[in-house]
């Protein structure tokens, strides 16, 4: 299984290298956000938070753009916009 796993990886880079490393990067603050939200809880520091999560939802959304995959992308495109309102209401 994890043969099957790292071959998988190895042709997602092969396909398109950006993409790959852009998604790893995004899966990375991703789960820094909700480590740091388990962590900080009740005080979570929302504007890093939301930062974090706006921005890891925006690199999937693009990532599923450019698979064409309609369903991740309208889900992560809402992510983004509802994170960015509760974002811009912080900073308000």
């Amino acid at each position: 299984m994890i043969e099957n796993i790292f071959g998988w990886i190895a042709r997602d880079y092969r396909e398109h290298p950006v993409r790959c490393v852009v998604e790893i990067l995004g899966w990375a603050m991703s789960v820094g956000a909700n480590v740091m939200f388990m962590l900080t809880v009740p005080a979570v520091p929302f504007v890093w938070f939301l930062t974090l999560t706006v921005s890891s939802s925006a690199i999937f959304a693009w990532a599923l753009w450019t698979r064409n995959s309609l369903g991740g992308l309208a889900n992560y495109a809402f992510l983004v916009t509802v994170d960015t309102v509760a974002l811009i209401k912080i900073l308000l």
